[in-house]
């Protein structure tokens, strides 16, 4: 997305304070962004929401690259400036690397910023270096070819070297392209309440450019706005999913009257999802241990009108002990690293270190466990994740089938759409790999257990 430079005049510095504030907030590591964005975004003007979304999501989505290029241009360590002249830098960077603003506007306008928030040296500082920076200095990547990608598309050295290792430098520089792309907004429409047609005919009617997916019910939306403005919302018509968190209950298959687990629910995409297709006849139980994502599955469940959808405040670690043998099928979608949904999550990067896959997997396969306890004998579950990680993927579900011979690997029920085995991109066997870089799509790992 292009900024265009009719906005830099107006209220310039007020939405430029915005951003740096959330920046600030952010960097102290207490939330993830999209939180602060949305407790910002219904506050600000319509025409500065766009602005200010793409200053703060944007600064963060380059980090890595604007990081390398202000370092070079400030004479003392960049590291250890106060945050708020760094942060004041990396937004008046991102401006000017990435954003279609007249250059010495955006310098003056972050200047202007640098003395309500500082005093005459951070301004002279804040001005000097983006003064430098506007004049487009040359930039010099390191030598060693994995080093270089990782600054020149602001991924964490320590990941990108994962990722060279297992797809090659082609590849790698491929799936950063995608992660640092603008992702649209994706919904599966309520085909209990209106036709994916007819919900394509409203978002013509009101202006929204919608376009209908490979399967029944998933929709792209772009330039949107605020979910909650969108048409058909307070009708339930629609709810907030991505195309590949999707999959994984078709991989399910859940039928009419069955009553299901969903184990890591919040915010309850995957639990309407099963419920639709279950015709809302059964039992859905959503599980999740934070009251103010349990908030979330309620707010969803009443919008979208499921009432075969019971969220219980629960750890899914003990749904073994408390529901033994209760269930027909379980969808387990366990909190992983994310790295397959960086697209989205634009600051999961920064936030993340090779020692989390290991902490992670600990859960991972306690969760697996504990749904083991809770499947009926001749029940399915599905194992998934949002990550491109094998330690949470194929090498979980190894471990799992070693201590658990009463459960097998399987394959999809012929009955499902052909979709699914074309975008699998995995190459060992164990489940359902989806690659961004090849499928276009959030990446996801899932695999389908039966138990005996």
């Amino acid at each position: 997305m292009r900024i265009e430079s009719r906005f830099c005049s107006s209220s310039k510095i007020s939405v430029r304070k915005e951003a740096l504030n959330t920046l600030l907030t952010w960097e102290k590591g207490k939330e993830n962004l999209d939180y602060f964005t949305s407790q910002k975004f219904e506050f600000l003007p319509k025409e500065l929401r766009g602005i200010y979304f793409e200053m703060v999501r944007g600064t963060v989505r380059h980090l890595g690259f604007l990081d390398y290029k202000l370092k070079s241009l400030v004479e003392s360590d960049y590291f250890s400036l106060p945050s708020v002249i760094r942060n004041l830098l990396r937004l008046g960077a991102y401006q000017l690397e990435f954003m279609n603003f007249p250059k010495p506007s955006i310098v003056n306008s972050m200047v202007e910023l640098s003395k309500t928030v500082g005093h005459s040296g951070t301004s002279a500082l804040v001005n000097g270096v983006l003064r430098k920076l506007a004049s487009k200095p040359e930039i010099f990547l390191p030598e060693n070819q994995t080093e270089a990608l990782s600054v020149l598309y602001s991924h964490p050295l320590w990941l990108v070297e994962r990722w060279v290792k297992r797809f090659g430098a082609e590849q790698t520089e491929a799936l950063m392209k995608w992660n640092n792309s603008i992702a649209s907004l994706e919904v599966r429409v309520n085909s209990l309440r209106i036709t994916t047609e007819n919900f394509l005919k409203i978002c013509d009617s009101k202006g929204i450019k919608a376009l209908s997916g490979p399967f029944e019910g998933i929709v792209f939306l772009e330039d949107a706005g605020a979910v909650e403005k969108l048409p058909g919302y307070s009708e339930g018509f629609f709810w907030v999913q991505s195309f590949s968190a999707q999959l994984p209950v078709f991989l399910l298959h859940p039928r009419p009257g069955e009553k299901v687990l969903d184990m890591c629910a919040a915010p309850g995409g995957k639990s309407c999802q099963i419920a639709e297709f279950m015709q809302d006849e059964g039992e859905v139980l959503a599980l999740d241990k934070v009251p103010d994502r349990m908030r979330k599955i309620e707010e969803n469940r009443r919008r979208v009108g499921f009432r075969s959808i019971h969220p219980v405040l629960a750890d899914a670690r003990e749904a073994g002990e408390h529901f033994p043998e209760a269930f027909d099928s379980i969808l387990l979608d366990v909190p992983c690293s994310s790295t397959g949904s960086l697209r989205r999550k634009v600051d999961v990067k920064w936030k993340k270190s090779i020692s989390d896959l290991e902490r992670h997997s600990i859960l991972q396969l306690e969760l697996l466990n504990s749904a083991a306890l809770s499947l009926k004998p001749g029940g399915n579950m599905v194992y998934c994740t949002c990550s491109l990680e094998m330690e949470e993927n194929e090498s979980i579900i190894e471990q799992f089938l070693t201590v658990h011979p009463n459960f097998i690997l399987k394959e999809p029920d012929s009955c499902l759409p052909n979709f699914l085995n074309e975008l699998n991109t995995g190459t060992r066997g164990i489940g359902f790999t989806i690659l961004p870089q090849k499928v276009h799509a959030d990446g996801f790992f899932m695999a389908l257990l039966g138990k005996n």
